[in-house]
């Protein structure tokens, strides 16, 4: 029987590999605004050392998840913002691939 964290990794390295090179600098900055909405004050003085330090917090983020896989950044939407939400991101983007075929189109 396969695992459910399997599936789950799977899943996000099958979206992320959707989504063309170009798009990732529009992905990583809405995707980091949601986790930077939804993040525990906690969280942002761990981070930062401060309560209200979003645009240090910003820099921190983009300058991990710039350099991590692009399932990690997925993955992590997943857990802190929502699958359904991270789907509107995506969906918002209307991602199109560089052979010109829309990636939220089946047809």
């Amino acid at each position: 029987m396969i695992s459910k964290s399997i599936i789950y990794h799977h899943v996000t390295e099958l979206i992320a590999d959707c989504i063309p090179d170009e798009a990732w600098p529009a992905v990583r900055y809405l995707i980091i605004q949601q986790i930077l909405d939804n993040m525990p004050s906690d969280v942002m003085i761990e981070l930062t050392g401060q309560t209200d330090a979003f645009d240090t917090a910003e820099q921190l983020l983009q300058q991990f998840y710039i350099k991590a896989p692009g399932h990690k950044l997925i993955k992590d939407s997943f857990d802190l913002v929502g699958k359904e939400e991270t789907a509107f991101i995506l969906d918002s983007l209307n991602l199109t691939s560089t052979d010109g075929v829309s990636e939220t189109d089946p047809s």
